[in-house]
């Protein structure tokens, strides 16, 4: 046996003695491994030999009993403990090993490296000084300006290692050099100095692949993907495009939205050649592919990566995973997410599966998780038009309106833009009332796209945003008329007399409005509620119904009829949808989550509050959406409702949004007082009230300032 774990606390600078304690104690635990018999009649070397054939036969466990057999046996081999040390999992042995390996005479470049990666210093500083010890103890012939340059680099003294490395540079302009003073560059923050100095490199034909994928992702920052493209094709006439370049190239080809030609190059990377292993720039290639695949709607393209997937790759479980995930997500399945999940912990970190994983969040409003996954992809990916536009929206979606601004705003800066980016920027920036740069894109967008409705659309939705009421009339008018086949643009003009309080023009336009009954009805029932003739709106919803029973106008009636305080009926509409919907509500969780919660709400609001059945309703469209705010609202106020008290308290007192929102401190303090907890409900209430006149919270409160008062009132009174 031998310790896989640490054991001991290591040692500092300042305590030498505790150092030579340590060493101590892990040395004859470390030395305990040989106890079972292991190399017993072999020699020194002999053991040294079987421990080679264990290790090539892929069992380091044994081929580090019979090195550390070898140590014992022959203490004074440097070699020997440099073996140990290289199959070691514990990093404990592993330094003891290569600092006795190194203190024995083999001080080599490779052992000093081995060194500096397993130091136990804490603190950066500490270990370079210590790393630059160890190099002053190589003699001559073994110190080289690059080693050293290396070993700041290593630890991120970047000034002192570009030092060296421009020097030698100078006397030998290597591709290797040039590799290491364009990386040193970059990670100290000059990119541009790092991209100019490999132009220069590119001219004396010093780029070697990993050097040409970092100009090409410089060109690609810039949107320059022709130069990117030139690239590519000069690393094939120069001999340097090999699999890993290949590999590259397509992922460009991908961020710039050039399907075709990147997956030609994917598909003759995607299997190993006939004589070598599955390795895994064949796996990602694939992975790739399979990617390109599901945004095409190529399924069976996926089903037959599936039935290939090469069964001795360490990776297949995951792989199967994953094109299980994209299939799943192809025919809408409930657990398309679990799916990708499980793929993404089952193979190693790609591109491909980290924007499936990303979209799929943002589709199941986990938008922080998102966020997260978009931010794991490359540069080059989240830079590109289109998933530069998937993460800005998923910001905005997550309520961080100033970062999608920044992150849309960053692309249009190089002079790019896409319909989708500029749409985008145009309602951020209303959003953030940056009005006249609102107003500048949507020109844009009429100008580059002139013809497309949608475009025309938001025009008018913008002069409704901005008031202009008159103007997005017109605008909407003359819409219907170019495109009667498409009702949203009718139902949008007649909504603007609604805005403007014209309701006895709004019934009049919509009673001779050509739209479908079932776009009319909720347009006619807005206006004929605001007149107050409830019943007239009633028979709007349900002669549209007569017609056509779609459940989303049955869900615009229920929640009609909530808004005009009939919620027995409307709880009864919302069971009905509840009970013949199931199918396509399990397919759309927000959407059924809001169906829940209003079902929810409308019973707790019932004379014939059915308690078992809201409950039930309300955690049902919580697990649905956790997060939702209203959601939250709902599930407290059936709790009180249902005299639950300890469970609404429970609910409540520990939520990170209670003590932003008056309305869930006012069910809370309702909540405390019916469980005679005076003190804590009076400064519920309290909070209640300090928040009242916020505008940045989401509920409406159910009590005015003056109500609240008089509770906090009644409360202490009871209490003296």
């Amino acid at each position: 046996m031998y310790f896989r774990k640490s054991l001991f606390v290591v040692y500092t600078e300042k305590g030498n003695s505790m150092k030579h304690i340590v060493f101590c104690l892990i040395g004859s635990m470390v030395f305990l491994a040989v106890s079972c018999g292991v190399g017993q009649g072999m020699s020194a070397q002999e053991c040294f030999e079987q421990g080679k054939n264990e290790l090539a036969d892929q069992d380091r466990e044994k081929a580090y009993r019979y090195f550390l057999a070898a140590v014992k046996k022959d203490p004074e081999k440097a070699e020997y403990e440099w073996a140990a040390a290289q199959v070691t999992s514990n990093q404990n042995a592993a330094f003891l090993h290569t600092k006795a390996a190194w203190e024995k005479g083999l001080k080599h470049a490779a052992v000093l490296r081995a060194l500096a990666r397993l130091s136990f210093h804490t603190q950066k500083e500490q270990k370079l000084n210590y790393v630059l010890s160890l190099y002053n103890e190589l003699d001559d012939t073994s110190k080289s300006r690059n080693l050293k340059a290396s070993l700041y680099y290593q630890f991120e003294a970047y000034d002192s290692a570009l030092a060296l490395w421009t020097r030698a540079f100078e006397n030998n302009q290597s591709a290797s050099l040039c590799k290491n003073i364009a990386i040193a560059l970059n990670k100290s923050g000059l990119a541009d100095s790092a991209r100019t100095f490999l132009i220069r490199c590119r001219k004396k034909n010093l780029l070697n692949p990993a050097t040409t994928v970092m100009l090409a992702s410089f060109y690609a920052f810039n949107y320059n993907y022709d130069a990117v493209e030139n690239l590519f094709t000069e690393a094939g006439e120069l001999g340097n495009y090999n699999d890993m370049l290949q590999l590259e190239h397509a992922g460009f080809l991908i961020a710039q939205e050039q399907p075709r030609h990147a997956k030609k190059l994917l598909k003759q990377i995607s299997e190993a050649a006939s004589h070598k292993k599955d390795h895994t720039i064949n796996l990602r290639a694939r992975l790739s592919l399979a990617l390109l695949y599901a945004m095409g709607n190529s399924t069976d393209s996926i089903v037959a990566l599936r039935k290939n997937i090469p069964r001795e790759s360490p990776y297949s479980e995951g792989e199967e995973l994953y094109y299980k995930a994209l299939l799943s997500i192809a025919a809408d399945s409930s657990n398309r997410l679990e799916l990708v999940q499980k793929a993404r912990e089952n193979l190693p970190g790609d591109p491909a599966v980290e924007i499936v994983y990303a979209r799929e969040n943002v589709r199941e409003k986990q938008y922080d998780v998102a966020i997260e996954s978009y931010r794991n992809l490359p540069q080059v990916f989240l830079r590109s038009p289109r998933v530069l536009v998937e993460y800005a929206t998923a910001l905005s979606l997550a309520g961080k309106s100033d970062e999608a601004l920044a992150a849309v705003s960053s692309m249009h800066a190089k002079n790019v833009s896409t319909k989708y980016s500029l749409t985008l920027f145009r309602d951020l920036a209303f959003r953030n009332k940056l009005l006249d740069k609102s107003a500048a894109a949507q020109k844009i967008l009429e100008s580059k796209y002139s013809d497309d409705v949608n475009v025309k659309y938001g025009g008018a939705m913008m002069a409704l945003k901005g008031g202009k009421i008159d103007s997005a009339q017109a605008l909407f008018t003359e819409l219907s008329v170019q495109y009667p086949d498409e009702p949203r643009f009718e139902t949008a003009r007649l909504s603007t007399y609604i805005i403007n309080e014209d309701y006895e023009q709004a019934v009049r336009e919509c009673e001779k409005s050509t739209a479908p009954p079932e776009m009319i009805a909720p347009v006619a029932a807005r206006a004929y509620l605001k007149l107050g003739k409830v019943e007239k709106a009633e028979q709007s919803y349900e002669a549209a119904l007569a017609e056509n029973k779609k459940p989303a106008l049955m869900i615009s009636y229920a929640n009609f009829l909530l808004a005009a305080d009939k919620p027995e009926k409307a709880a009864r509409l919302f069971q009905k949808i509840i009970d013949t919907n199931q199918n396509e509500l399990e397919k759309d969780s927000s959407a059924n989550a809001a169906l829940l919660n209003n079902f929810a709400w409308s019973l707790a609001h019932s004379p014939g509050f059915d308690p078992h059945t809201a409950i039930s309703a309300a955690e049902e469209a919580r697990k649905l959406d956790p997060g939702n705010l209203h959601i939250l609202d709902t599930y407290a106020t059936v709790l009180l409702k249902a005299e639950r008290y300890r469970k609404c308290i429970k609910l409540l007192e520990n939520n990170e949004h209670t003590t932003r929102e008056p309305q869930l401190l006012i069910t809370l303090a309702q909540a405390y007082a019916k469980r005679n907890k005076a003190n804590k409900a009076v400064r519920s209430y309290q909070d209640a009230l300090a928040f009242a006149d916020t505008s940045r919270i989401s509920l409406k409160p159910s009590l005015t300032k003056t109500e609240i008062k008089t509770a906090i009132e009644n409360l202490i009174g009871e209490d003296e």
